[in-house]
């Protein structure tokens, strides 16, 4: 977890640039497995809840090393696209992790919930799209 003095929380409704994280064939890949690491998760009253303290799903402004990899699935999440409402975009301040953003819950609320804001973000085509081979080689 990234403590909160190295955030930076965008105060906006769209991506200001576009952002790209790896998935799967299908999507990018928001899984209840990765946001067990990605997010405090805390127990009330017998249901996982996300904690809004700014960390969140990560995306680049570029593409990494690892994505440019042979094999890799690429997703861009376009600039101007609609932040779903409950999300906001989080930039990682740290030396060392320039282009780091992160798309985290805007407040506490169930993990299901936040992993499906994040599974409509990353299901609509007119927001998300999957690179080609080509577009990633290019970078």
């Amino acid at each position: 977890m990234i403590n909160n003095e190295d955030l930076y929380i965008y105060d906006v409704t769209m991506f200001t640039e576009n952002l790209y994280r790896m998935g799967n064939a299908t999507w990018p890949a928001f899984t209840e497995e990765r946001a067990k690491s990605d997010v405090l998760i805390t127990k009330i009253n017998g249901v996982d809840v996300v904690m809004a303290n700014g960390n969140g799903f990560s995306a680049f402004n570029y593409l990494t090393p690892i994505m440019k990899r042979p094999g890799k699935t690429i997703w861009r999440i376009k600039k101007h696209a609609q932040i779903p409402q409950g999300l906001k975009l989080v930039k990682d301040m740290r030396p060392g992790h320039e282009g780091h953003f992160m798309i985290a819950p805007e407040r506490q609320m169930p993990l299901k919930k936040y992993l499906g804001l994040l599974e409509e973000l990353g299901m609509d085509r007119v927001r998300v799209v999957k690179l080609s081979a080509v577009e990633v080689k290019n970078g």
